[in-house]
């Protein structure tokens, strides 16, 4: 009856029937003997059934991704890492998820760590992991240290695999605080808040384990239940389109993104939307680490008023993906217009390709007239109806 309940309950949070563009995986957890002393192996299957399990519910919510896990065959107790972290040619298909946990050796904090590993198989690995214990969920109700220290884990696994799946190279909590080191106007700094003007409009990050561990985060609704934190936890979109597609190969980690040779600046007229002609653009790259690092980009007219051109180095070569290339700074300038400035990364590019569909990838800069040139323009419309007065 056990092995009955075990083949069943592998089977939580995976789709009732296969889609063709479903993609499976075989999930196998390798711990060391001393993270499971004084657990029994029934008692280990069946936790680790349910970690499973809530790792197929959150990459079920918006991917193609599927984990099947075997109790009896897909735990391997070792003090032996089992991944190579070297390998040739990386399949992106039919390739199995590895969990490599070992015990903490910082108790009074308990759970950390962690890194996308590979394996010369082609598995894809959470690996680099020290955990408190292994747990129970079935235990952990309510708000609880428990639950805490079982989500951090949850939280990083789901971290990795994403990594693995190709997305959020370079990292998205890179971004959370970035100074704009430039000295040029405006000075427009990046701190992670839903009023950021870069955060603000990227509000669906928030939820995404690449960005944050939503353990009591205020930015996703203080969830501290495992019910609350299921339900909550959520990929950015970009995230879930990286991740359904799977890129693995320099070759498919570059098709996720458009043309970064030429990408397109718009400086507009915030009131009319219209292009403004005499503007000028400046773009810096910015490393998104201390101290901020800028570095000025050439950019050319693209042939029309108000429309710019810049490359986005050092693509097509693999590197952009880093911390050291994946955000731009752009700011605009014009005659009676006060000076605007917008931040760009890598992943609103992957945006544009994986979510919008296009191969153009364009930034619009909106700016506002000055106070002197609004007056006037005010005073220029009442001159125009007083004159249509005085013809009546």
């Amino acid at each position: 009856m056990r092995r009955i309940a075990f083949a069943l309950a592998v089977l939580v949070g995976l789709p009732a029937a296969a889609r063709a563009e479903d993609q499976f995986h075989t999930l196998r957890f390798f711990l060391h003997p001393d993270l499971v002393a004084g657990i029994d192996t029934p008692q280990l299957q069946a936790r680790l059934t349910q970690y499973a399990a809530d790792l197929n519910l959150i990459f079920a919510k918006q991917t193609n991704r599927h984990f099947v896990f075997d109790p009896v065959t897909g735990i391997t107790i070792t003090d032996t890492k089992p991944h190579t972290d070297s390998a040739g040619t990386l399949p992106e298909t039919g390739y199995e998820l590895w969990v490599h946990a070992v015990l903490t050796d910082n108790p009074s904090y308990g759970t950390y760590g962690g890194y996308a590993g590979i394996d010369v198989s082609g598995a894809g690995v959470a690996a680099g992991l020290k955990w408190d214990a292994v747990y129970d969920p079935s235990t952990l109700t309510g708000t609880s240290s428990g639950v805490m220290q079982y989500w951090r884990q949850i939280d990083h696994v789901t971290h990795e695999f994403e990594h693995v799946f190709g997305a959020g190279g370079g990292e998205y909590y890179n971004l959370a605080i970035v100074n704009d080191t430039t000295g040029v106007a405006p000075v427009v700094n990046i701190y992670k808040s839903a009023t950021d003007p870069y955060w603000g409009q990227r509000q669906d990050y928030f939820t995404d384990p690449l960005l944050n561990n939503i353990y009591d985060l205020d930015l996703a609704g203080s969830p501290t239940t495992l019910e609350d934190l299921r339900d909550t936890i959520r990929f950015a979109d970009v995230t879930a389109a990286v991740v359904n597609r799977g890129p693995r190969q320099t070759t498919s980690k570059i098709a996720t993104l458009p043309d970064l040779l030429a990408v397109k600046v718009e400086v507009l007229d915030d009131a009319t939307g219209l292009p403004i002609p005499g503007a000028t653009v400046r773009v810096w790259n910015v490393r998104s680490f201390s101290p901020y690092a800028t570095g000025e980009l050439a950019v050319l007219p693209a042939g029309a008023p108000g429309l710019f051109e810049f490359a986005w180095p050092p693509y097509p070569g693999i590197s952009v993906f880093g911390n050291y290339d994946h955000l731009k700074l752009i700011k605009a300038m014009a005659d009676g217009y006060d000076p605007g400035a917008t931040w760009v990364s890598l992943y609103d590019t992957q945006q544009v390709k994986m979510v919008d569909g296009s191969d153009v990838m364009v930034v619009s800069l909106r700016l506002t007239p000055e106070p002197a040139t609004l007056v006037l323009l005010a005073l220029g419309g009442l001159g125009l109806w007083t004159r249509r007065r005085g013809r009546k």
